[in-house]
């Protein structure tokens, strides 16, 4: 008798601890399940809402060359070793920043509709923002639409690095009559590759 209730008692404290180990092994239901995807959100979360700046410091440092021989008297004066040129005011994450910063140093793609000329693009964005300076990565010709990048302010000198990057247009033409054959088009696309040389149009845009 006294061996079968020992016995009894010893599986009844192995399935307890069988089911606290598994409860233990649970995901909690407070706890996030985060996937992949999520991580970028909750990083955004935290840049918005940690300030991720060194807070000044008026704190005197602890290092004293008093006691130092004659010509190291001063060494401790030699490094800066508060936080005093880090202000608040200087520098921001970008999740932070003001967009009165963005504005007034920054880029827009602009996609231009046609009829107006770059320049008048230009000086509505101006005019709009109230800025100073604007700037425009490369003029489009007034019947074309596309992407337009203004420079704003400080950015203008961004202006150069955008317009060695080249362009590239997408046209639609218009045939006089029906297309028998598309090779024929082909071809003559073909003979269109590279350096084309031709006389300048009469009126041009």
């Amino acid at each position: 008798m006294g061996k079968s209730s020992k016995k009894k008692l010893t599986e009844e404290e192995i399935a307890e601890t069988q089911q606290e180990v598994a409860h233990a092994m649970q995901p909690s239901s407070k706890a996030p399940k985060l996937s992949a995807s999520d991580w970028p959100l909750l990083l955004k979360e935290t840049q918005q809402e940690v300030a991720h700046a060194m807070q000044p410091s008026s704190k005197a440092p602890k290092l004293s060359a008093s006691d130092w021989p004659l010509l190291l008297k001063g060494y401790d004066k030699l490094n800066s070793l508060t936080s005093h040129f880090t202000p608040l005011i200087e520098g921001s994450s970008p999740l932070q920043r003001p967009l009165k910063e963005y504005v007034g140093a920054g880029c827009i793609n602009l996609d231009k509709p046609s009829n107006p000329s770059s320049h008048e693009v230009v000086s509505w964005v101006k005019n709009i923002l109230r800025v100073e300076k604007t700037g425009h990565s490369g003029t489009l010709d007034p019947k074309v639409s596309g992407v337009l990048i203004v420079c704003i302010n400080r950015a203008t000198r961004l202006v150069k690095s955008q317009q060695s990057a080249g362009k590239e247009y997408v046209c639609v033409f218009r045939l006089h009559g029906d297309v028998k054959d598309t090779k024929q088009i082909n071809q003559a696309l073909e003979k269109l590759v590279g350096a084309q040389f031709q006389r300048p149009p009469l009126i041009s845009a």
